[in-house]
């Protein structure tokens, strides 16, 4: 068959072919499909179903667009490089590489009609001449580009080629006319690109110092304790986005913020809205918002600017102290920021008053407000979920209930939750909407702050995330002379707290014990915060709890070391008496672990006698002997203290006992049934360092001494580099075992 195509509608009609060629044969599109895929042998199916990981990222997308999957490890069956293969006159076939410049037209013919090439190495940047670039198509693999472009650079990169290639010009772009094609084009792009990244790193790891993180022994050092995580690692530097040292890197920038500023105040979450004029009035009529992926990405990433302008430098909410955001992609295709916001002192958020000021989860009334009702009901109402729809994506659990727990309940005014965390006003005005053929009132508004949501027209999230007691307790102390006598923990005992009027008030009756919120040494400054409130009586401010002998320290450690308060190790016993009150012993024996690697104890054997009881309790009520429980307590430290890069020999410890006693028992019991030529199988159980290699061997040596045969299996080949004459079994799962053999029986 063929058509004939009119360029006007050139993209309709290529629809309707397709459409018609494929209805007529159903099996078309399998079939492709299956030739695409080649030999289902070297495909497999995993199931990322960790309780760790959020499991909606697995889901499907909700709309109709292209998606790409990284397939991460170095096996050989997810090791593979992304080409093209032809066949030309012969029957010799021509790989061609991703960055070659004839893959985009060999894979992309509709973009490049006339075969012209894509990206390759040698395009020269404006200003210099081709003469000054060398050619060599063989080490073209040896010139991908790093991550930061070199502005002395000669060549383009490939990112600033389709960068190019995907800007909006008045002469429409062929490419942009795609639809699920454009969808794929831009993702094979981008998995190009990181993948000549993530080539360069591999290729320059002396650049990056690999060499620190290479061998056994230095993961081990390191802390990487699980098997599977060591072999051949390739170390991505800190400039490579997405990588682990950047997100460490951005992780720890982030709470130096917080460090230095306090905890958030605003949590604000800006999701994009495909509706927005900005974004229909570059569609085409058959196009849609997921057709343009990079029209909606640069409309969205223009909004966020100016919410940042509102926010940094008009103060629509405040004056802003510090902020973070991160910005991800929905499965919708839409991209949406979350933003935290830590206010100036003078613009905290600190009673009810003020969340009502910015903070509304209303349904405004239509007669005052004609507009803000419609975009309240377009963006702002969260389902309909619950019983009025049971399979809404937020419903878990059995029975199920929306995990934002929707719909909320009617309340007259806003006031401080149980958590700390405000409990917004929602009014039964009766006022409704109606979304979805439901009709839903307040109790289904997402809060919101009504100029924000005139402004922007799209879901934007604002919610009060400052929990302010304890500010309350120092502002206190500025006006009342008499609180300052008291210690943090101790206010309960002389004042009560309004949660209505968020105020602490002279108790006038009764009595109450108060008590502060638990801190590990690993968590840093938040620990030494919890120490200087338990010593430091009456600040006024943060920079009292800093500031020791009119000196003003940079960090609450270095405070509380000035101050004495850690010089011993009396609030390192403290942290474990406090800790044994309420904690299990195993999480004792990692609390133990942590103070041993973070807080440097002056005497740990002397830590180690005084919490011991508390330490071993489970252990005790388990095995009677007294050299066994202090055994297992002491393997648990271990490998605790081993998860963190140290070991149990680094500290004044007693050593774990190798149970020669022990062992000696098992030995003379195993050999009595080999003397006797009784059968018997022997299950041998003990943590790591307690004898067992050294039982197998001399089993192994006894018998084969007496004329037996004994054969040793185990299920690796280091556990059988171990034994003598030990052989590994594949099909083996989790054993090392002796078959004793008596040649005269057989």
């Amino acid at each position: 068959m063929s058509y004939r195509l009119k360029w006007p509608n050139l993209h309709k009609e290529i629809v309707e072919i397709l459409t018609r060629v494929l209805a007529s044969n159903p099996y078309v599109e399998t079939f492709k499909r299956l030739a695409e895929l080649g030999p289902l042998d070297n495909y497999r199916v995993t199931l990322n179903a960790s309780v760790e990981l959020d499991q909606r990222v697995y889901n499907r997308p909700t709309t109709s667009e292209v998606a790409g999957i990284w397939v991460e490890g170095n096996d050989n069956i997810t090791a593979y490089k992304r080409s093209i293969v032809i066949y030309g006159r012969s029957d010799k076939p021509q790989t061609i590489r991703h960055y070659w410049g004839c893959y985009d037209p060999l894979c992309y013919p509709l973009f490049f009609p006339n075969g012209e090439p894509g990206w390759h190495s040698n395009i020269t940047r404006e200003g210099f001449s081709v003469n000054e670039i060398v050619n060599d198509d063989d080490n073209m693999e040896d010139d991908l580009e790093d991550t930061n472009d070199r502005k002395d650079r000669k060549t383009v990169t490939m990112r600033e080629y389709y960068c190019y290639k995907f800007q909006i010009r008045e002469q429409r772009n062929l490419i942009l006319l795609g639809g699920r094609l454009f969808q794929q084009f831009v993702v094979d792009t981008y998995v190009k690109i990181e993948t000549s990244r993530l080539d360069f790193c591999r290729k320059n790891q002396s650049t990056i110092r690999a060499e620190l993180y290479q061998g056994v022994v230095d993961c081990v050092t390191s802390g990487e304790v699980q098997p599977s995580m060591i072999g051949q690692r390739v170390v991505l530097p800190a400039s490579f986005i997405g990588g682990p040292r950047d997100m460490r890197r951005r992780f720890l920038d982030a709470m130096a913020l917080v460090q230095e500023r306090g905890k958030p105040d605003i949590f604000l979450t800006m999701t994009c809205n495909p509706k927005w004029p900005e974004i229909q009035s570059e569609l085409l009529p058959w196009q849609k918002a997921e057709d343009r992926p990079n029209l909606v990405s640069r409309v969205f990433r223009a909004k966020f600017e100016d919410l940042k302008e509102q926010l940094l430098k008009r103060h629509i909410l405040g004056v802003v102290g510090a902020y973070v955001y991160v910005i991800e992609f929905q499965k919708r295709g839409l991209p949406h920021a979350h933003v935290l916001l830590i206010m100036r002192p003078n613009s905290k958020l600190t009673n009810p008053d003020q969340y009502d000021k910015y903070v509304c989860a209303e349904i405004p009334n239509p007669t005052k407000y004609p507009l803000l009702p419609e975009l309240v009901k377009a963006h702002m109402m969260h389902g309909p979920c619950g019983s009025l729809n049971p399979k809404c994506l937020c419903m878990q659990g059995d029975p199920p209930k929306c995990r934002y727990r929707y719909p909320q309940q009617f309340n007259e005014s806003t006031t401080q939750g149980e958590d700390a965390y405000p409990v917004y006003r929602r009014r039964n005005t009766g006022i409704t909407v109606k979304k979805q053929g439901v009709v839903m009132d307040n109790r289904s508004v997402v809060p919101y702050n009504p100029k924000m949501l005139m402004m922007f027209n799209c879901h934007i999230n604002v919610d009060v995330c400052s929990s302010t007691i304890f500010l309350i307790c120092i502002e206190l102390n500025k006006e009342d002379m008499s609180a300052r006598q008291c210690l943090y923990k101790d206010f309960p005992k002389h004042f009560t707290w309004n949660n209505t009027d968020r105020l602490w008030n002279p108790r006038k009756i009764g009595s109450t014990v108060g008590h502060l919120a638990s801190a590990n040494p690993a968590e840093g400054e938040r620990y030494y915060l919890r120490l200087l409130l338990c010593h430091v009586t009456g600040p006024t401010s943060f920079e009292d709890l800093y500031t020791f002998n009119n000196i003003k320290y940079p960090t609450f450690r270095k405070a509380a070391l000035e101050r004495g308060i850690i010089e011993s190790d009396e609030s390192l016993s403290q942290c474990l008496a406090q800790a044994s009150l309420f904690q299990f012993p195993n999480a004792l024996r990692r609390l133990f672990a942590t103070i041993l690697v973070f807080c440097d104890p002056r005497d740990v054997r002397k830590l180690w006698n005084d919490h011991y009881i508390a330490l071993s309790e489970d252990y005790v009520r388990q095995f009677g002997n007294a050299a066994r429980f202090q055994n297992m307590v002491l393997t648990d430290i271990t490998l605790f203290l081993q998860s963190m890069g140290r070991n149990l020999r680094d500290f004044d410890l007693p050593t774990v006992n190798t149970y020669i006693n022990v062992q000696s028992r098992v030995f003379r019991e195993i050999m009595r049934h080999v003397s006797t030529d009784c059968a018997q199988v022997f299950f041998i159980d003990g943590p790591g360092g307690t004898g067992k290699t050294y039982l197998y061997k001399a089993l192994l040596a006894t018998i084969r001494k007496s004329g037996h045969i004994a054969l040793a299996t185990a299920s690796s080949g280091v556990a059988a580099n171990n034994m003598p004459g030990g052989e590994q079994l594949a099909h083996a799962s989790r054993f090392l075992s002796i078959l004793i053999i008596n040649p005269c029986a057989t």
